[in-house]
């Protein structure tokens, strides 16, 4: 059946639409957002992690994390393996932990949720699940983890500004600086069989204090989340390392971990 003269009309004109959109996309690229906003963006979907001695409100340790994914009433939330591991290196089995320690955490709102650790993985990640109602996981911010593949930022480079958000002193906060190396390694093992030896890592002058293991450090241009805040060199002012997205993106797909 022919098509009318209207019908092709519609056609044109919702492919000169497209073709008019993709230039705008392309010439006029968004525009890079403030420190403020890319720090409010971040801290949407932050979070502190605090463990607790079994039904107890005995502290052991704590730090930070940020919602990764959510999907049917389960929310989860990324963090350093070291805050979630307790009594050394030797007692990291998922089931020996969950029976000895509770998981308290608390998103933006200030709410709290029992957490499950659901997975320990090297380098230095895990990840805890929380439960919460449909309505709470609806409102609820995902971080968007740097991808060089997907991002209007394509690469990074020394002196791009990076914002830490974690959970030192048990409240939200940020500090901001820059990514002063972008391929930094360590030679020896660190954090034992979870630790990070040979893991590519990003270095910034961020200011970082205890607590804020675990957290996010985003791009201050894009709000993406580059890396995930690790650890510091506590010898040297303004050397603080953070596993980077793209060793995150690999663990999550190789895991799965991702519910979208």
């Amino acid at each position: 059946m022919n098509k009318s003269r209207f019908e092709i009309y519609e056609v044109c004109i919702a492919s000169l639409a497209l073709s008019v959109a993709y230039l705008y996309v392309v010439l006029f690229p968004l525009a890079p957002l403030s420190r403020e906003e890319a720090i409010e963006r971040g801290m949407m979907s932050s979070a502190r992690v605090m463990v607790y001695k079994k039904d107890t409100r005995l502290a052991v340790q704590g730090g930070s994390g940020f919602i990764i994914g959510k999907k049917d009433g389960t929310v989860q939330i990324l963090t350093n393996a070291h805050i979630v591991m307790v009594g050394g290196e030797n007692i990291d089995d998922i089931a020996v932990l969950s029976e000895t320690v509770d998981y308290i955490v608390t998103l933006a709102d200030g709410k709290e949720y029992s957490g499950a650790l659901i997975l320990l993985r090297k380098p230095e990640l895990a990840l805890l699940e929380i439960n919460a109602s449909e309505e709470e996981v609806n409102r609820l911010a995902v971080a968007k983890l740097w991808d060089p593949n997907k991002s209007v930022q394509k690469k990074l480079k020394m002196g791009n500004e990076v914002c830490a958000i974690g959970a030192p002193f048990s409240r939200l906060s940020s500090t901001c600086g820059v990514l002063s190396k972008i391929d930094d390694t360590f030679g020896s093992e660190v954090r034992g069989v979870y630790g990070i030896k040979g893991e590519i890592l990003f270095r910034t002058d961020a200011a970082i204090n205890p607590g804020n293991s675990g957290g996010m450090l985003i791009l201050v241009e894009t709000a993406e989340v580059v890396g995930i805040v690790t650890m510091k060199n506590y010898k040297r002012e303004g050397m603080a390392f953070a596993i980077r997205s793209t060793t995150i993106l690999r663990i999550l797909h190789e895991t799965m971990w991702r519910k979208e």
